[in-house]
């Protein structure tokens, strides 16, 4: 992983690309407080934890705890958070929800 701030997912199933970024401005952190638990190219399944971070170092350097996830050709697809206490687990399913109709 050559940035170990940000995690990209490719679904196979639905064609469909994934950015996970923690926090703003984390690059500058330079990798520090983040530990990278896959690979580039390594196959996932639901549930394999892909990196882990420390969330009070990132507190006091980060310029934001905001952790966008953007999904890359998102049209007709929602994404359900389901969080936990600090941990955060995101399901995508096919919806019309953000606002569009299923017609958009």
């Amino acid at each position: 992983m050559l940035a170990p701030h940000a995690v990209t997912l490719r679904a196979t199933k639905r064609g469909r690309d994934f950015l996970l970024h923690v926090g703003l401005e984390t690059v500058r952190c330079g990798g520090v407080g983040f530990e990278a638990l896959t690979a580039i190219g390594r196959r996932v399944t639901a549930g394999d934890v892909l990196l882990r971070f420390d969330l009070d170092r990132l507190a006091r350097t980060a310029a934001s705890l905001v952790s966008p996830i953007v999904v890359v050709g998102s049209r007709g697809f929602g994404v359900e958070v389901l969080a936990a206490g600090r941990e955060g687990r995101f399901s995508a399913s096919r919806s019309s929800s953000c606002g569009r109709s299923a017609a958009a």
